[in-house]
């Protein structure tokens, strides 16, 4: 392990990084000088996650006239990203090829994570600095949410003042993700991560869950002293994005709706595979209406092997083929247009999971169709998979390993452009919030 003393090991050489301390979605200027012109040098960065495994990257570059390398002008000659990218050694991060546990990166206790950057030249190591990357503002406070049958964290800014309200909703993985919510609150936001199944006395499967419980959610955030009650937001990812679209059109309260990588239809319950018979929610007592996806004998058969073998696939075809059932997609439809509130989408266009651009353009559609009269906007990224999430963390695995079905599925996208849906779609969603929310 390196020393985190941020001396030069080599008093010629001078590695600046700005700021060293610094929220993760915050970009960082490096630069190094000393060097002699046209010089080869070559930059690593290295950091572990909540998991103790390293992630790793690096650049080789050619110093100018001057001697200086300054990542913000300047592309590597070669390394683990080829793009002028002042931030391409945080996304193109990777794991040892060694390494059997190949979940994306994880940070669930939102420690902040510290980040190791080594220059070498010819092989020797000359200087070296240790930044680190927060996920949750000093001054944000932590608080578990266990009343009315909720169970979910909120977060929020120290400090007098009511601030607008976001809901943050995962996807069909369930349990609780706050690290988004705690970015939010980071950004002045009151922001309440909550779980819906998979953790505590909540359902043990998404097999209809009542839209009544965020109903409640809902109510509970407009009661607390240090929220707006007319200014609240919905964000949700995957079965998520799908869930918030449903919250903004039977329920009048919300003001904004922000849906990751999103579907236009209800779906069915997230079990094992063959047994989807019943819908995802429900709502008045009564199941909602849901597209069911056929998976054959011979579908099976596949998936299977696949399964034995440890080996991932991509599941986007069987929901395409899903929506060729007319009469179900007419009656599982969410009816986007009931909602009275701006409209943000984020989809990516090689989305392995399931074909959230196309179930996005539905939603656009229906909206444009309906004339509906609040902003709408879709944001769709080319070469971009299923996981668009916080920006500035590693981008390199592709492959998730689904906690409730067991089965490792490929979402899609590539390293550079899945890094760039992010970081860009996530700049878009702080304004779009705060024109929603704030003007």
């Amino acid at each position: 392990m390196v020393s985190k003393n941020n001396d030069s090991l080599d008093p010629i050489y001078n590695l600046k990084i700005r700021p060293s301390k610094d929220l993760v979605d915050k970009k960082v200027s490096i630069r190094i000088s000393g060097l002699k012109p046209s010089q080869h040098v070559t930059l690593w960065a290295r950091m572990k996650d909540d998991s103790d495994r390293q992630w790793t990257s690096h650049a080789v570059f050619k110093a100018d006239h001057q001697g200086v390398v300054d990542l913000i002008s300047q592309k590597p000659l070669s390394g683990t990203y080829d793009i002028i990218d002042p931030m391409g050694l945080f996304w193109s991060m990777a794991l040892n090829p060694a390494e059997k546990n190949l979940a994306g990166f994880v940070n669930m206790a939102l420690t902040p994570s510290e980040i190791i950057f080594t220059v070498e030249i010819g092989g020797k190591p000359v200087a070296h600095k240790t930044i680190e990357r927060l996920f949750i503002a000093k001054d944000v406070i932590r608080t578990l949410v266990r009343e009315n049958g909720l169970v979910g964290t909120l977060f929020y800014p120290a400090g007098s003042g009511q601030k607008p309200g976001v809901i943050v909703l995962g996807g069909s993985g369930g349990g609780l993700r706050e690290n988004r919510a705690a970015l939010l609150a980071s950004h002045g936001y009151a922001a309440l991560a909550l779980a819906y199944f998979r953790m505590e006395h909540l359902p043990e499967t998404m097999t209809l869950i009542p839209l009544e419980y965020f109903e409640t959610a809902i109510h509970w955030m407009q009661a607390q002293d240090m929220v707006n009650e007319d200014k609240l937001a919905v964000m949700g990812t995957s079965r998520g994005g799908e869930l918030v679209l449903l919250l903004g059109s039977n329920f009048s309260e919300i003001k904004a709706v922000v849906a990751y990588v999103p579907s236009n239809v209800v779906n069915a319950e997230v079990v094992n595979l063959p047994d989807k018979r019943k819908s995802a929610w429900s709502y008045c007592g009564k199941p909602l209406p849901f597209v069911p996806l056929v998976i054959t004998d011979s579908d099976m058969m596949v998936i299977e092997r696949r399964v034995k073998l440890g080996l991932q696939f991509r599941i986007t075809p069987y929901f395409l083929r899903a929506m060729d059932d007319e009469s179900a997609v007419e009656k599982a439809t969410i009816p986007v247009e009931k909602s009275k509130c701006p409209i943000l989408l984020i989809s990516g266009q090689d989305d392995q999971m399931w074909p959230s651009d196309f179930y996005s353009k539905m939603v656009m559609e229906r909206l444009e169709k309906n004339k509906y009269p609040y902003p709408y906007r879709h944001l769709s990224y080319r070469g971009a998979g299923h996981g668009i999430s916080i920006p500035y963390i590693p981008k390199t695995l592709s492959l998730s390993r689904h906690p409730v079905q067991g089965i490792s599925y490929d979402m899609g996208g590539n390293p550079k452009d899945n890094a760039f849906a992010t970081s860009d779609s996530w700049s878009k969603v702080l304004k779009f919030l705060e024109k929603s929310l704030r003007q």
